[in-house]
Order: C-alpha cells, then structure tokens, then sequence
C-alpha cells in the first residue's frame, strides 16, 4: 500500500471516531436528568424550585465531554454592591463564566453571588465569589444540553419527574474510597500453637563464642628437642 493511501486510510479513520464520538455526546446532551440528580430549595410563595448542584453539574460534564476535554475560565467581576454596618460587611458581586470544549467550542453566561452580615469584608468576598462562579458555571454548563441542567428550565418536565421516585442513595463502599499510600489492608498472621512440636534451640552467634582450647596439648617444646634444630 502507497503512503498516500496510508494517510487517507488514517484521515478517515480518525474522522469516523470523530464523528461517532460527537453523535455520541451529542444524543448525551439531548437526554433530560434523572430525579436522582435534582435538589429542590424554598422559592417565592412557598414553590420548590429545583436546581442541579454545582458538583453534580461537573460530575455530568467530565462524563459527557471527558473530565480532560473541557474547561472554565473567569471572564470579569463586577462588584454590585458592598455594605458596612456596625463592623459587618454585605457584597453582592456579579461574574461571567465561560466553558470550552476541547474543539473550540463555548458557552458563557453571568452568576450572582452575594454575602450577608460577615464579620470581615474578605469572607464577604469569599463567600460571593464561590456562589457567583459555581451560579455561572452552571448557567454556562447548561447550553450546552439538557443533560447539563437545561431541562431544568421545561415547565412540562418539571411537572411529571416528581412522580419518578428516585432511587436510595447507595451505601458507600470503602473499596471505591481513594486511600493514602500508607493505609494498608490489615494482615492475618497465624502462629502454630500445636504442643507437639519440639521447641527449637537457638544457635548463638560463632563471634560470640570462646574458643575451646585443649589443656593436654602443651604450649612449649622440651628444651632436648629444640637442640635438633640447627642454629
């Protein structure tokens, strides 16, 4: 086979996965979330009014896009307001969050974040900051599909999912638990306990151990057999 055609075979291949991997993500995006993942706080006149939360919404986008194929940046911060009363602070701040795709493309959107009555003015920020980055991170994440939060927003499906029962939370496995490099799974030791067994006599160690020296063998020659020696 010609290079050529080596490269146009390659060319194709590749534009295959592609485009079954955007029909994949893109049937993802059009699927409507399961009660499991709807949270519901307090609204006007006494109506709960359900909202996906923030770690939810980037649970969903790692597994949709893949947890290395997109991306949120901070577009700007505009301080709304910013109240001190009796040593207490109050900041409403607005930001505008946007998310990437791997491929180009992006959405972005505003998020509110407000603090009230803090005792310093960097917890203030603090507090305002986090609420109105996750607030636009979600309003971002959300055009992208319905998976995303978007079906949060159709008054048709908000109507019928609260007849779905969501499923009971599972238990949490320790075995699904990311563990530290020194936490170990505990070990058995067994020990023979039989009495049958003769014990075992420790050998000591050879440096330790004084020479044996035999008293019969002595130490100097008789002085009529070094005369056989010649001077």
């Amino acid at each position: 086979m010609s290079p050529d055609f080596r490269i146009l075979e390659n060319d194709n291949n590749n534009n295959f996965h592609h485009n079954e991997h955007h029909s994949e993500t893109s049937f993802k995006l059009t699927r409507k979330l399961g009660p499991e993942y709807i949270s519901y706080r307090p609204g006007p006149g006494n109506v709960r009014v359900a909202y996906l939360e923030g770690f939810k919404a980037i649970q969903i986008a790692n597994e949709v896009f893949g947890y290395n194929k997109w991306s949120s940046s901070i577009g700007s911060i505009d301080i709304d307001f910013m109240d001190e009363n009796n040593g207490r602070y109050s900041i409403g701040l607005s930001v505008i969050v946007r998310v990437t795709l791997a491929n180009g493309a992006y959405h972005e959107d505003i998020g509110y974040g407000d603090s009230e009555n803090q005792k310093s003015k960097s917890m203030a920020f603090q507090h305002a900051k986090k609420e109105a980055v996750t607030d636009g991170l979600k309003r971002a994440l959300r055009q992208f599909g319905n998976v995303l939060g978007n079906c949060l927003y159709d008054k048709n499906y908000i109507k019928h999912i609260g007849s779905i029962k969501a499923p009971n939370i599972p238990k949490l496995n320790s075995d699904d638990l990311y563990r530290a490099s020194y936490v170990t799974a505990p070990t058995t030791v067994t020990t023979n306990t039989s009495t049958n067994l003769r014990p075992v006599t420790a050998v000591p160690d050879a440096s330790q151990q004084k020479p044996n020296i035999n008293k019969n063998i002595p130490t100097q020659l008789p002085s009529s057999q070094s005369n056989n020696y010649a001077p």
